[in-house]
């Protein structure tokens, strides 16, 4: 009979260490699937913002440093010459930088509603979101995310707005645009703009599978090393208690 008590008190210290384990190892799971989350989307959102700041500062310098040489050149070229556009410069930019490696699979936009070039015209998505801009001004920055074939995409988007004057003298009026401009371009899109309207918006989208994967496999990662970890803990717990009772 003593035989047979021990028997059944190590069986239920075997299923409540076993529990206890399972338990330990759900929980720890839940915690760290959720810290990782946290952390891949944060990941996906400071690369976002890093590649829109990197676009900005490219603007800024053509708008600033560029433009004021180059811009008067286009009311005497026969030829247009769009490195006065910060745009432009922008855009030449992102497409160096997609043909590295690290960047393959970033998109960048610079979409408006009424643009000179036709390449540069919102698409459904885009309107609504310039839409958005257009209707709430103060607003600096949307974020979200959308699905296309190549899969799920995060984006960061900012609104264009007209802040300077020296904007006008492309896209006021066509007799007021330099005539390689016109010669290039037409006379039809890309006028009517107005000081401070919001004409379109700089978006930023970045693939989330790549952060998302890495995610999958840190969690995996972690959770053998832990699993066996608590595996080794309770094969000590259980010899130390036969041990103990051994004695």
């Amino acid at each position: 009979m003593p035989g047979l008590f021990i028997r059944m008190a190590t069986r239920k210290r075997l299923l409540a260490l076993t529990a206890t384990l399972l338990l330990t190892l759900i929980s720890f799971g839940y915690l760290l699937d959720t810290a990782l989350f946290q952390q891949a989307k944060q990941e996906i959102d400071n690369r976002a913002h890093f590649f829109m700041d990197t676009m900005l500062a490219v603007r800024e310098y053509t708008s600033n440093d560029v433009n004021p040489i180059i811009a008067p050149l286009n009311f005497s070229s026969p030829q247009f010459l769009p490195e006065a556009v910060p745009s432009y410069a922008a855009t030449k930019v992102y497409t160096y930088l997609s043909g590295k490696k690290d960047y393959r699979q970033y998109l960048y936009r610079e979409a408006t509603l009424n643009p000179t070039n036709l390449k540069d015209r919102a698409d459904t998505f885009e309107a609504r979101i310039i839409e958005i801009f257009r209707a709430n001004p103060s607003s600096k920055e949307q974020e979200g995310s959308y699905t296309t074939a190549s899969g799920k995409l995060h984006y960061v988007a900012r609104p264009i707005v007209i802040s300077k004057a020296s904007c006008l003298a492309c896209h006021s009026t066509p007799e007021k645009a330099p005539p390689s401009q016109l010669a290039t371009y037409g006379t039809v899109s890309g006028f009517g703009w107005n000081l401070g309207e919001i004409v379109g918006a700089q978006i930023v989208s970045i693939p989330v599978e790549e952060v998302n994967a890495a995610k999958s496999t840190n969690f995996l990662s972690i959770m053998l090393i832990f699993f066996f970890a608590l595996a080794v803990l309770s094969l000590l717990i259980v010899s130390l208690s036969s041990v103990i009772r051994m004695r």
